[in-house]
């Protein structure tokens, strides 16, 4: 194998299917190709086309690929330029060509490998005329400018020119000591472009090119070369003879370098350097600004870096620290002190480097020189993260010269947290009976950050009515830590207990305290546009699911006999009832129809059975079911006026629900406790028109009455007696005017 030195910067190598090798260049940017030489060279493919062109059509054209390199060879023609070689073979075609510019290629073959050529010839077409009229053939720039490119062009035939005929090409044109070689610097469609001048490295220049194409196939290019404005940079050092930092190179001064003008250049004086054997610190920049900067060169110019004899003396204080005792997480802070001196011409302590070592130290900011008698300050911090003693040290050069100042320091464990326990932690409200409740019991951790946190090692109750849910192993300073616990009871009245939380070896005790009260039930509402349930359950926490299609009516009822209280669905259309054990977004977990199309459900325990079935009202009649499935009333009366509301409730608290109605045009409600025919047991009104009725137990006494939802107000006006009154309760709930009522025992 030979290797292929090309004395270039070649990234990239890549076999065409004719055999070559095609070259990347990155740094030249260049696309070279090297081909096969001897017998086995692939072929390299030439076309003529003769007449090359004509101004009449139809125009007999002959092509000839004779001239193509290889031994052979065969060829395949394209003349109607689809990218499939099928429209000839041999040597030579003649074809009969119509008005416009055609692209005919070959493929000439031979030994496995191919190579492709292309010749256009114009019918009866003339190409466009072009003229670029900006910038002008003498225009110059600087890096940044903005340079208008423009061009005129017309079409001989006739053809509309438009916007987009127009396609240019900048083009950085780069000569090194080596080659001259070209970078895109964009492309762009339509007559007038803006571009901005380049930074290149000189020497450079740009190369607008415009192409028109006049829609036919024929094109015209023009270009024009834009030469820059050049600007040199010279560096001298005061005294002569120093070194300076010239991108890309440390050179000798004086030194110089041209750009093209306006663009910027990295400089950067050395802080100390041996000038005709004497050591110079920097003083400044001619100029002004930092040892290292970027200098925009705008005309030729020169810069000087002033250095003076380092004559300065330089101390650093204290010769040693010991950092004050700290903790574990808390951070301490000294300084260590450079000061200067010596002739104000003299320079300043330039800080080359600075550098501690132990575990938990730091160095604060470090000034890159301090002046000639002046001092700074440089922060020294100690953040231990372990306890124990600490050894380490801060080293800093200066002005060429090592200054070492060894540091102690200790750490000890910080303090635990302090425990705090607020008064009404224990405090957990409302409990109902036979109906566990969670509580969070919280607990905070007080006292400074650094502090460590409080370690939660267990929690307990001699109660069997109290258990432990979770509980915190670490509560951090400024932090809350949560035990959850479930706590019932059976018996009304008051809840006393006790809960223990082991934090390390000590015992803390917090008394528990609630209410015992029955449940009531709460009002929730159901949004019949997109099926979302808003529910309320017996410890007052809100929340949201979905369950049913819009468009069905919401039930809640005891499907289960667990007393409490589930969504239910139905159609109107139809009287398809699908029902859930769940208060949850889910599917049903029972379907079945009941009643016809048109019919209003009821919902209620008909036979006080402890368990919630349907009842239908149609016409002033209600039909009664004591079971959940398809099938017929088990009984039916004649109650009330047809246009009435109906609404369930057990009002008389004899464990048998029963029905009344509602009147929503005046707010007149009227009921009977018994489920027969008659007429009403009790009347009155309550609300106002389009208030929407609903009936349930609100304050535990196991009898159900009224209340509405007022549409307009999005509240609930409850009642805890079925009489002409005012609320004993108003609850303002997130609702808008079409959704529906309903009321419930809702689970946790």
């Amino acid at each position: 194998m030979e290797t292929l030195a090309t004395g270039r910067y070649t990234t990239d190598i890549t076999r065409a299917p004719n055999g070559s090798l095609y070259l990347v260049d990155i740094v030249f940017g260049t696309v070279s190709r090297l081909d096969l030489a001897g017998s086995g060279a692939a072929p390299i493919a030439r076309v003529t086309a003769s007449p090359p062109g004509g101004s009449t059509a139809p125009l007999s054209v002959t092509f000839d690929a004779r001239t193509s390199s290889g031994t052979n060879l065969s060829f395949a023609w394209d003349v109607d330029n689809d990218g499939e070689f099928d429209d000839g073979t041999g040597g030579v075609i003649t074809r009969t060509l119509q008005r416009g510019t055609h692209l005919v290629s070959v493929r000439a073959s031979s030994g496995g490998f191919s190579d492709t050529a292309s010749v256009s010839v114009p019918v009866n077409n003339n190409p466009p005329t072009v003229t670029i009229t900006s910038p002008p053939a003498s225009a110059t720039f600087s890096a940044g400018d903005v340079i208008v490119l423009d061009a005129s062009a017309s079409d001989p035939d006739g053809t509309q020119l438009t916007d987009g005929s127009y396609e240019w090409q900048l083009l950085l044109h780069h000569c090194t000591g080596q080659d001259c070689h070209q970078h895109f610097e964009g492309t762009y469609t339509g007559r007038r472009q803006n571009v901005q001048g380049s930074s290149h490295p000189y020497p450079s220049y740009l190369e607008a090119v415009v192409t028109v194409h006049d829609g036919m196939g024929g094109t015209t290019t023009a270009s024009r070369e834009i030469q820059p404005v050049p600007a040199t940079l010279t560096v001298t050092t005061d005294p002569p003879g120093g070194k300076i930092q010239l991108t890309p190179d440390l050179v000798t001064t004086p030194a110089s370098q041209v750009v093209i003008a306006s663009s910027e250049l990295s400089i950067s004086a050395p802080a100390r350097q041996v000038i005709n054997g004497q050591t110079y610190g920097f003083v400044g920049w001619s100029q002004g600004g930092p040892r290292s900067q970027e200098v925009t060169v705008s005309t030729d110019m020169t810069v000087t870096a002033r250095y003076a004899l380092d004559n300065t003396s330089v101390t650093v204080t204290p010769s040693a620290i010991v950092m004050p005792d700290t903790f574990v997480g808390q951070t301490t802070t000294t300084n260590v002190t450079v000061t200067t001196s010596g002739p104000a011409s003299s320079v300043p302590g330039y800080i080359e480097s600075a550098i501690i070592s132990g575990a938990g130290l730091a160095l604060g900011a470090v000034p890159d020189a301090v002046p000639v008698n002046t001092s700074a300050t440089i922060p020294v911090t100690f953040s231990p993260t372990v306890s124990g003693s600490i050894n380490g040290q801060a080293t800093l050069v200066i002005n060429g010269k090592n200054y070492t100042v060894p540091i102690t320091a200790n750490a000890n464990l910080a303090p635990i947290a302090t425990l705090q326990v607020p008064s009404d932690a224990g405090e957990i409200g409302r409990i109902i009976t036979g109906v566990p409740r969670r509580f969070d019991v919280r607990l905070a951790a007080v006292g400074e950050p650094y502090q460590r946190p409080i370690r939660i090692t267990g929690a307990s109750s001699t109660d069997s009515r109290v258990s432990i849910v979770e509980v915190p192993t670490l509560i951090n300073v400024g932090e809350t830590g949560v035990v959850t616990i479930s706590v019932s009871e059976d018996e009304m009245g008051e809840f006393n207990s006790e809960l223990v939380v082991l934090v390390g070896l000590e015992r803390v005790t917090i008394a528990l305290h609630a209410g015992v009260s029955e449940a009531t039930d709460s009002p929730a509402l159901f949004d019949p546009t997109s099926g979302r349930w808003q529910v309320t359950d017996v410890y007052g926490s809100t929340r949201y699911f979905y369950y049913g299609n819009p468009g069905d009516l919401p039930l809640l009822g005891d499907w289960d006999c667990d007393g409490f209280d589930t969504p239910g669905m139905f159609r109107p259309s139809n009287g398809f009832v699908y029902i859930t054990n769940r208060a949850q977004t889910g599917v049903a977990d029972r379907e079945f129809f009941y009643g016809q199309g048109g019919d209003i459900p009821i919902v209620g325990d008909w036979n006080n059975n402890g368990c919630d079935t349907l009842a239908i009202y149609r016409s002033g009649e209600v039909f009664v079911r004591n079971s959940l499935g398809t099938g017929v009333a088990d009984y039916s009366y004649f109650f009330g006026d047809n246009g009435d509301r109906p609404f369930a409730g057990d009002f008389d608290g004899d464990g048998v629900t029963s029905v009344g109605l509602y009147r929503e045009t005046t707010g007149f409600v009227y009921f009977r406790d018994l489920l027969t025919s008659g007429k009403a047991e009790q009347s009155f009104f309550y609300g106002i028109p389009s208030d929407k009725i609903i009936a349930g137990d609100y304050d535990g006494d196991r009898k159900e009455t009224v209340g509405i939802f007022r549409p307009l107000e999005s509240r609930f006006y409850l009642s805890n007696v079925n009489a002409q009154r005012a609320a004993d309760l108003m609850i303002d709930i997130d609702g808008a005017s079409g959704w529906i009522p309903t009321v419930g025992l809702l689970p946790i």
